[in-house]
């Protein structure tokens, strides 16, 4: 099931979707592009990836973990278009992956919601989608999520849920780090190149 179809639902109040599985994917890092697009077109599987912005076609430097594993490379404008057009949902995930409940009240909204206009800009349509980096938020992130014109958003950190009416800007997602689609939906450690 897709993520937007999910919240609707829960929006909603129905209960039509049982079980909902999604794939997700943080970052957007440019083996989504060569790994798991393929495989994920191939079993017409639905998925949304949550894209820091601010550093296409770059390197994602927070993801580095020690000079053995070099920061891994992000997905080009053309990348993410080409995914958009081919189903990929994607929503934001902040300019420069930050950690938001550090950053003063402009400093986060600045990183919400211009990651949703540079976003937008690149897929041509709305990103309805947003996922708090780190999975860490406070309540100025949840309002500046929901100013920005997000339908929702998604956090690592588990068990977590608001009470309505913010129940949608904070759910909790299962997060398997350092992992991509490999083979046949196996999942396996990432490797760079």
């Amino acid at each position: 099931v897709g993520m937007t179809e999910l919240i609707s639902t829960i929006q909603r109040g129905a209960t039509s979707v049982r079980r909902p599985v999604m794939i997700t994917f943080d970052d957007g890092t440019a083996d989504l592009y060569t790994h798991a697009l393929p495989r994920l077109l191939e079993a017409k599987v639905k998925s949304v990836v949550f894209q820091v912005t601010g550093l296409l076609s770059g390197t994602g430097e927070w993801l580095a973990r020690d000079d053995s594993c070099p920061p891994p490379a992000m997905l080009s404008r053309e990348q993410i278009r080409e995914m958009s057009e081919a189903g990929v949902e994607f929503g934001g995930h902040t300019i420069t992956h930050p950690h938001l409940p550090d950053l003063s009240r402009a400093e986060k909204q600045r990183e919400i919601s211009d990651s949703k206009k540079m976003l937008e800009d690149i897929i041509g349509r709305e990103a309805k989608l947003f996922c708090y980096p780190y999975g860490h938020f406070d309540d100025e992130c949840v309002e500046l999520v929901q100013a920005a014109g997000y339908q929702g958003a998604v956090t690592t950190a588990r068990g977590t849920r608001h009470r309505p009416p913010l129940e949608s800007f904070v759910c909790s997602a299962y997060h398997s780090p350092n992992c991509v689609i490999e083979s046949q939906f196996a999942i396996g450690p990432r490797s760079y190149p």
